[in-house]
């Protein structure tokens, strides 16, 4: 880090958000109160400290003469005051302004970190936990420490392929193909009721088809939600996305009119019909959200990606879709278990599977971020459930290897095509 780094840092009006804490020498003067600032940064998303900074962004003008002393100072209050100890990078910048001491903070890797109030014997006593936050420095409250105690993040991230497999003549979906539930019922819905001259539209390009795909993706993801929060946004799922429980909670009611408009550059706006009313009348239902949340649908200007945001200000949840330029595949997506049986009961299916089938993959990201330790505690265990559900149903409605990898094996299939037809001879 240099002084040019460092004077852009400091003119920035942010700085001070989270990240950047300014901070005069004096408090070298205190270094229980540098330990607190050290501890509550590494528990949030670690960060820098500046000393010899004033709160405006400007240079405090102090030369430091001793920068090893308070360097050794620094480092040895951390080893005897911090558990578990903080490694942090310290050095020294000299500007035209002044100096400054640069300590960099790095996030915790494990169990949070506290700063030490009370030992006996080489043994810690007391303890106390801080956090950083928009407002400043906190106390944890123990329902932060039981979140900052466990071993994986809050925040997470789920990566799935979502591939369609469709008829080319007409974009119906096979009948005698196994595809994920989603496919099976919504998708084939609107794909079955679409209006002829839109199908016409869409089959005068592949990169319409593609293109309506991937941009009717966070509409349908939308759909998808509905049948789950119809009743509720705070309820329990088994291991077969069944509803076992459903807890009242205050919410918002997610009506036709709520839905995001289709963005402008979607070829959604090319067809015939409104596409709210539409989904309205086929697969979608009015549903709940937690209060203060709103949707966005965007598509991006490369046209190659679709997003839908449920935004709190407490938790974010995006899902994200892409496909690759060369738009679709033709044939059915060649890891289906389901080919190498086709192939053996369909005299034709050799000889047409790359001129009746292709298949369009997507690929896709769902992003769960919680506001911590900004959100409101008492509800965090249910917004973190809601997030654990969309991860659930993605895996089950959407998630393309999961739903094959339960599906019976190329040689099961076969098998159970050969044994029905030696039944049948038998009759």
């Amino acid at each position: 880090m240099d002084c040019k780094e460092i004077s852009r840092i400091l003119k920035d009006p942010n700085r001070e958000k989270l990240k950047v804490e300014l901070k005069q020498f004096d408090i070298l003067n205190n270094l229980k109160k540098l330990a607190y600032q050290i501890v509550a940064f590494s528990n949030q998303s670690g960060g820098i400290l500046i000393l010899g900074a004033k709160d405006d962004g400007s240079f405090e003008g102090v030369r430091v003469n001793n920068f090893d002393d308070e360097k050794g100072r620094i480092n040895n209050y951390i080893l005897d005051k911090i558990s578990p100890v903080i490694i942090c990078d310290i050095e020294l910048i000299s500007c035209n302004e002044g100096d400054l001491i640069i300590i960099q903070i790095p996030k915790k890797k494990d169990m949070p970190h506290a700063v030490v109030k009370k030992t006996s014997g080489g043994q810690v006593l007391n303890r106390e936990y801080s956090i950083r936050t928009s407002h400043g420095i906190s106390n944890m409250s123990d329902k932060q420490l039981q979140y900052l105690f466990k071993e994986k993040e809050i925040n997470f991230t789920y990566t799935y392929r979502f591939v369609v497999n469709f008829l080319k003549d007409t974009l119906e979906i096979p009948q005698n193909l196994k595809q994920s539930p989603v496919i099976q019922g919504s998708l084939k819905i609107i794909l079955h009721n679409l209006p002829k001259k839109d199908i016409k539209f869409l089959l005068e390009d592949r990169i319409h088809i593609s293109d309506f795909i991937l941009q009717f993706a966070p509409f349908l993801m939308l759909c998808n939600i509905s049948h789950y929060f119809d009743i509720s946004w705070d309820f329990e799922l088994d291991k077969d996305n069944i509803q076992t429980s459903t807890n009242v909670a205050q919410g918002k009611r997610i009506t036709n009119d709520k839905i995001p408009e289709i963005p402008k550059n979607s070829i959604l706006t090319k067809l015939s019909f409104n596409l709210k009313d539409y989904l309205t009348k086929l697969i979608l239902r009015n549903f709940l959200l937690p209060l203060n949340t709103k949707i966005e649908i965007a598509i991006d200007d490369t046209g190659l990606m679709s997003y839908l945001n449920i935004l709190n200000n407490d938790f974010q949840f995006k899902f994200q879709f892409m496909r690759d330029k060369y738009a679709w595949g033709s044939g059915i997506e060649t890891s289906h278990p389901q080919i190498s049986y086709l192939l053996e009961t369909d005299t034709n299916f050799n000889i047409n599977i790359y001129e009746t089938y292709a298949h369009v993959p997507l690929l896709c990201q769902f992003q769960a971020t919680f506001n911590f330790p900004e959100s409101i505690f008492s509800l965090f265990d249910q917004y973190y459930k809601i997030a654990l559900n969309l991860r659930r149903i993605i895996e089950r409605d959407w998630n393309y290897e999961s739903f094959i990898s339960k599906l019976p094996s190329a040689l099961l299939f076969s098998i159970d095509y050969k044994l029905k037809k030696m039944l049948n001879q038998n009759k």
